[in-house]
């Protein structure tokens, strides 16, 4: 991958400030992050390619990235978009595969990439870390199933979904709501669930008029969730 950097130093305290990697010793971390380096890409720039071989995995330090497949037609699948903090392609990177589809920057792109088969060899010696890594694989893969899952339901459901999972995640009750900031766009937001802008914005007026969110910019309060659990499993 081009743009490659190495500063051990800032790769060690990038590594230490994510959970994944908290339960490493101290020598543990600093052989991470001596086998680690920095990349960036401008927006619009490719990081991966369907067919490179799944050797890293990325810690997202700025800026947002697409994962996505070509359909037949040519058209694009997008799985998710990355934001900042992001960790992702653990499971693919360690299980020694090949990428089925592209890792485009949207933005303006830093992130660390960390290699595999350190990761494997350090697993052995680390249950905490084994753990951790057990742990990210299964949510992994229950991500996986829940974005192609998203694909066959309509607009309103995706969107649901889309902010039931932040609201588990981040949400903290205020004033009988919960709210909580999505950190991206509007158009980041669209082109993660494959909707075009109108039909995000068209959902999200369905969404206030009902009463079930309020949101200005990427700030959302749940106001009714009951509503929001009923939207979110449906399959209409």
């Amino acid at each position: 991958m081009a743009g490659r950097q190495k500063n051990v130093e800032a790769i060690r305290d990038e590594l230490r400030a994510c959970s994944f990697f908290k339960v490493l010793t101290e020598d543990e971390l600093m052989q991470l992050a001596q086998a680690s380096y920095v990349a960036e890409k401008q927006a619009g720039a490719f990081l991966l390619h369907a067919g490179d071989e799944a050797t890293h995995y990325y810690l997202l330090l700025k800026g947002m990235v697409a994962h996505y497949y070509l359909k037949p037609n040519g058209k694009h699948f997008l799985m998710q978009a990355h934001v900042e903090g992001a960790l992702f392609f653990v499971s693919l990177a360690l299980s020694q595969t090949r990428h089925g589809g592209y890792l485009q920057a949207l933005e303006n792109t830093t992130l660390v990439c960390i290699p595999a088969a350190l990761t494997l060899r350090l697993v052995k010696n680390n249950t905490a870390f084994a753990q951790n890594l057990l742990h990210t694989t299964v949510n992994d893969n229950l991500r996986l199933n829940d974005q192609v899952s998203n694909f066959l339901v309509d607009a309103r459901t995706r969107f649901s979904r889309f902010l039931f999972r932040i609201a588990l995640e981040s949400g903290k009750q205020v004033n009988g709501s919960i709210q909580f900031d999505l950190g991206m766009s509007k158009s980041g937001i669209a082109a993660a669930l494959d909707l075009t802008p109108e039909t995000l914005s068209r959902t999200i007026a369905q969404m206030k008029d009902d009463g079930i969110i309020e949101m200005s910019h990427s700030a959302v309060a749940i106001k009714s969730v009951r509503g929001l659990v009923q939207l979110s499993e449906s399959l209409l």
